[in-house]
């Protein structure tokens, strides 16, 4: 299949389209020939029966309008190769793009059969993310080629027109050499005046541009031809690093640029009378500013459901404040714009910030760019400092100094005076949870367990225990809590309610479950001998494996973190003495656990510290060794049931000793009696 989607044009305003028209070839794209006989080199090109031979895309800034062109062949080696390449497929947005359609043909020895048409296109909306909540408004054009066959040459080409109004005719794109499915002949070209400025930035040494000049017309082209295929990405490779060549063209000179542009988008307008009211009740409840932040913070979160709008904008601005509030739903520029003006009201100083969800750590890395985020926020700037919010999130509970955003990086805030990327403060370390697991086990195997579980949960981690009870219930909660704890052992049956503290204001939630377990006694290989096991549903599974394999980037462990776990048990007997304790240790990672047993109390504790959002790739053999250690995540206590009474392994039962002790006394009270009475026999 052969889908363009052109993800960062540039350009003025073009007409609305919902059909594609059939058109030649504009006289300015260059229709230079390529490879079409096979070749050793273009090995790395081929993938799922078929072998990508060109890739063409050519884009003109000299008129009104930009016009993007692009051009492609592929050889087709199979049947499944000719399934796949022969769907076309065009997304393009009727609200600023028109798309024409210029040859969709085949090459078959000698012969160029030609099957665009006027008509040949079947133009819908088929909103491929409206079940995340995503609605875009784009088209999809498609074309099912008839008669391909393998050895085929399929070549498509099309020119898209027009671009985001809201980028005021400035021309921005990031174009990447695919090196994971790369193309045997890759070409991008620029027609621009000489005396229109575009930056360029190159990443991991893609090739350099030709330029020449024609009319005081520049052609800037680049050009790779038999691009190596290399292994896909290591595990856990962070989302921010550039893997493969890449360059990216800006007309914008600064962020300034970037937050002057889409500022004005998100001014506070004319307020909702229904909701100045709902903002004054908040600012009349407290006082405090901060209080005030907090209050209107979750206002938004709770009020305002989520779902992405993009209709006729690219998904860049937001709606007005009536339609948002009428509708009481918005996606996160929606639900920024409402925080900002709320936020106004209330004497606050807001702005949204836009951030990349994945690239943030690298936007300081790029040229000044509106695509170069995915999300938006707010900043507060309040007594000197800033605060970062998410309106997005679920309701958040804690202080306005304890609320974090999950993003990380840098962000751009949309206020007149910003002249550069702001950064957001690093992540503290939060004990996200800790569960603490209280067993007492009966004397007999068939003697019921009885266990006492709590589960703390603090920070983001309260924010999400908070958001599943809000959509399942306490009911649902519990029932996914013994759920998961029959996983283990079957029988378990909930022995009272489960009860919750919910603690807003230092965010933390406690949940306490008791249960009842019978029969978690369980046979082991050795004869008369059973074994109890505890298993740690959280840590073991917390962090996954990068591989063994080279690595050239650092290991993406995620947000800093802390998760613990407790396990006491009190034994119906005393237990052999035993103590241990192991800590492996890494740059950014911990993770630490003990053991012992005394008496009848056996206890075992492990914590594992997510410091940083990445470990050195240097540590990698030993971060696999911490991975495996912490999936170890089930304790053993073995025991003895001879009698059907628990005891500890290899215990010696002393009963044979008090039967046989009085009889062996008797013998021998008898053999001095004989051997008494024989003496005295003997005398006489």
């Amino acid at each position: 299949m052969s889908e363009i989607e052109e993800k960062a044009l540039a350009g003025g305003v073009a007409g609305k389209a919902d059909e594609v028209r059939h058109t030649p070839v504009p006289a300015w794209v260059d229709l230079a020939a390529y490879a079409t006989e096979p070749s050793p080199e273009q090995e790395s090109c081929v993938a799922n029966g078929v072998c990508r031979l060109l890739a063409d895309v050519q884009v003109n800034l000299t008129g009104s309008q930009p016009l993007w062109t692009f051009r492609s062949a592929q050889r087709i080696l199979t049947k499944d190769g000719a399934e796949r390449a022969s769907h076309i497929v065009i997304e393009f947005d009727p609200g600023y793009q028109t798309l024409e359609v210029h040859y969709v043909r085949i090459l078959r020895g000698d012969q160029a059969i030609e099957h665009a048409r006027p008509g040949c296109f079947q133009v819908f909306r088929r909103e491929r993310d409206i079940e995340r909540l995503m609605l875009n408004g784009r088209l999809t054009a498609s074309f099912l080629v008839p008669d391909v066959r393998a050895n085929d040459i399929l070549e498509f080409c099309c020119t898209l027109q027009g671009d985001k109004p809201i980028f005021g005719g400035k021309y921005q794109t990031w174009v990447a050499l695919d090196a994971f499915n790369p193309t045997f002949d890759h070409r991008h070209r620029v027609l621009k005046p000489r005396g229109r400025t575009i930056a360029s930035r190159d990443f991991n040494d893609p090739p350099h541009p030709e330029i020449s000049v024609r009319d005081d017309v520049e052609d800037i082209r680049r050009r790779l031809v038999g691009q190596k295929k290399i292994s896909p990405s290591a595990p856990l490779t962070p989302p921010w690093v550039f893997e493969t060549p890449a360059f990216q063209l800006s007309e914008f000179e600064s962020w300034g640029d970037v937050a002057g542009l889409m500022a004005g988008a998100y001014d506070s307008g004319d307020i909702p009378p229904e909701l100045a009211a709902d903002i004054d009740r908040i600012g009349q409840a407290f006082a405090d500013p901060e209080q005030r932040a907090v209050e209107w913070l979750r206002f938004v979160q709770g009020e305002l459901r989520y779902f992405f709008l993009s209709l006729g904008e690219g998904g860049l601005t937001p709606r007005d404040l009536e339609t948002i509030w009428s509708g009481r739903f918005g996606d996160c520029k929606d639900k920024a714009r409402l925080y900002v003006a709320g936020a106004r009201r209330l004497g606050l100083d807001a702005c949204a910030a836009l951030v990349s969800t994945t690239h943030g750590v690298a936007l300081d890395q790029v040229l000044p760019s509106p695509a170069a985020f995915d999300h938006c926020i707010v900043r507060l700037r309040l007594a000197g400092r800033s605060y970062w919010l998410d309106p997005t999130l679920s309701v958040q509970g804690g202080s306005l100094d304890q609320i974090e955003v999950p993003h990380l990086g840098w962000a751009l805030p949309l206020a007149p005076d910003v002249s550069r990327l702001e950064q957001m403060p690093e992540h503290a370390v939060q004990h996200i949870m800790h569960c603490h697991d209280d067993w007492r086990v009966g004397p007999t195997r068939q003697a019921p367990a009885t266990l006492r579980r709590s589960l703390e949960f603090s920070a983001w981690g309260a924010d999400q225990i908070r958001n599943m009870i809000a959509n399942e219930g306490e009911t649902g909660l519990a029932r996914g809590l013994l759920s998961q704890l029959q996983a283990n052992w079957p029988t378990a049956t909930e022995a009272t309610p489960i009860e919750i503290q919910d603690d807003r204001v230092h965010n933390k939630i406690v949940l306490d479950a008791r249960y009842t377990m019978s029969d978690c006694w369980r046979a082991s290989d050795k004869p008369d001998q059973i074994h109890l096991q505890f298993v740690d549903n959280n840590i073991g599974t917390d962090l996954s494996g990068a591989g063994l394999a080279a690595r050239e980037h650092d290991i993406y462990v995620g947000r800093p973190r802390r998760l613990s776990w407790l396990l006491q048990v009190e034994m119906p007997r005393d237990w052999p003495d035993a103590r241990s304790e192991e800590t492996h240790e890494l740059p950014g990672l911990r993770l630490a656990s003990r053991y012992s047993s005394d008496g009848r109390h056996v206890e075992s504790f492990k914590e594992l510290t997510v410091e940083s959002w990445t470990v050195p790739r240097s540590k990698a053999e030993s971060y696999d060794l911490l991975v495996r250690c912490a999936q170890q995540n089930i304790l053993f206590v073995q025991a003895s049931a001879k009698h059907d009474k628990i005891r500890p392994p290899g215990f010696q039962s002393n009963l044979n000793l008090k039967v046989s002790a009085p009889f062996v006394v008797g013998v021998l009270w008898l053999a001095i009696a004989v051997l008494r009475a024989l003496l005295t026999t003997g005398s006489h």
